[in-house]
């Protein structure tokens, strides 16, 4: 049975990885060789619904922190674009997060919560242009 359970779950996880990776040929045959070939330069990808660049989608992260400067651990941060698509992300241990795929050029609402701090700025509204790993949020427990 655990052996069972655990076949499933890799395969599960396989093919999910897959399914997220797309198709690395961008949906042309390879000749002559069994390594597929990089997208061409100006191709487009979907995402949230629309066609991007894929050299147009930067990471983005940063910290959340006690006034401290502890990390604070399973803060919930959101980011949301001026569409209603939402992407959340959970600090690790520290209270560092990423978020890995933002469209840059865009503007969006980076938010943060937890059920035992409070934070005086919850929201930021930012434009992305570039990879940023500089937001910080700082949070004092609710008591």
């Amino acid at each position: 049975m655990r052996v069972r359970l655990v076949t499933i779950f890799v395969l599960t996880t396989f093919f999910s990885l897959a399914v997220l990776a797309g198709d690395p040929t961008d949906g042309r045959s390879v000749k002559g060789s069994d390594k597929p070939t990089a997208p061409r330069k100006g191709s487009l990808t979907r995402y949230f619904g629309k066609r991007v660049d894929p050299q147009n989608i930067v990471p983005i992260g940063g910290s959340v922190k006690t006034p401290f400067g502890v990390g604070i651990s399973n803060a919930t941060i959101n980011l949301m674009d001026m569409d209603g698509n939402i992407q959340f992300t959970t600090s690790a241990s520290f209270g560092y997060f990423v978020l890995p795929n933002v469209i840059a050029g865009e503007m969006y609402v980076l938010s943060v919560r937890h059920p035992r701090y409070i934070f005086a700025f919850p929201a930021q509204v930012i434009e992305v242009n570039k990879p940023n790993m500089d937001f910080e949020f700082v949070g004092e427990r609710n008591f």
